[in-house]
């Protein structure tokens, strides 16, 4: 994998920090969203909750949890382009710590006020064990990248958290509890807590996501003329002839067009709800977002 090019040969350890999953937070941060989302809803409790339900809590905590995934996957993008200056990457790594720390305080609110609701004593103490592992190790990562001078000096920091007895017991006592929480949620409420994903989301995510990308590897070797376009045939997605993807019941193509290499987009919806989309564009990349007009210089939204 491509990164920036450092003359200390930082790029490829934060390609390898980003890819083995170290730095996990970064999904929940970004540089691009920060200044757009709403990043201070009101504090949850038990008593938020009238009817007890515990999936109110947990609908609302993925709500504010989803709003940083898609600048996630932007600075994922930034920092592993051969064109990021260190001073742009860095700014792009406080920012995400401050999310992260955000995180580390809003995150354990919901799980602890949904412990004081569940009528399961085994999903409260599980509910109650998340809570208390992100809350520190989130509050770890989030200050390191923060204090971070470097893009070197991040790495070794997260390399430190790597070794470290204590931190590796917050991350194993996380997945641990999460594990427990995990199967509890969806059943009972249709959100997967790890995802923030229904069913039906992850299935529009994987195909927009599938299609997407080959549209990107068409433009690789485009021939300046002939536009990608994406066809169905036998219950399946072609590209230039090439096979791409089965098509899936339920999931419909809701969008295409192409100007060049840098203007595209091609979206799916739900057929039996067309308002329930997904995109992938050259700008934006994996969007849970309408593709935007062609030519605009706004990304969908």
């Amino acid at each position: 994998m491509g990164g920036m090019r450092f003359s200390d040969g930082s790029a490829s350890l934060v390609s390898a920090l980003l890819g083995a999953g170290l730095a996990v937070g970064l999904v929940y941060g970004g540089h691009a969203l920060l200044a757009e989302a709403d990043t201070d809803p009101d504090s949850p409790s038990a008593s938020d909750v009238a009817d007890g339900d515990v999936c109110d809590l947990m609908e609302e905590m993925m709500a504010y949890a989803i709003q940083f995934v898609d600048a996630q996957e932007r600075s994922t993008t930034l920092l592993n382009d051969s064109t990021t200056d260190e001073a742009t990457a860095m700014a792009a790594i406080h920012d995400i710590g401050e999310a992260i720390l955000e995180w580390s305080e809003r995150i354990p609110e919901y799980l602890r006020a949904a412990a004081e609701i569940v009528d399961d004593s085994e999903m409260a103490t599980a509910f109650e064990k998340i809570a208390d592992a992100e809350e520190e190790m989130y509050r770890i990562q989030g200050q390191a990248m923060i204090d971070a001078g470097s893009v070197t000096e991040y790495g070794k920091a997260v390399m430190d958290m790597a070794f470290d007895d204590g931190f590796l017991d917050l991350v194993e006592k996380d997945a641990l509890s999460t594990s427990i929480a995990q199967p509890y949620v969806l059943a009972v409420c249709g959100v997967d807590i790890i995802t923030g994903e229904s069913d039906a989301d992850a299935s529009l995510k994987g195909k927009a996501v599938a299609l997407g990308e080959a549209v990107a590897a068409y433009f690789l070797d485009w021939d300046g003329t002939t536009l990608p376009e994406i066809t169905e045939a036998g219950g399946n997605y072609y590209l230039d002839m090439d096979y791409v993807a089965p098509q899936s019941e339920g999931i419909v193509l809701s969008d295409q067009w192409a100007v060049d290499a840098a203007d595209w987009c091609v979206e799916v919806a739900l057929e039996d709800d067309l308002t329930v989309v997904f995109s992938y564009s050259a700008r934006q990349g994996p969007s849970q977002a309408a593709c935007a007009s062609p030519g605009s210089s706004a990304d969908p939204s």
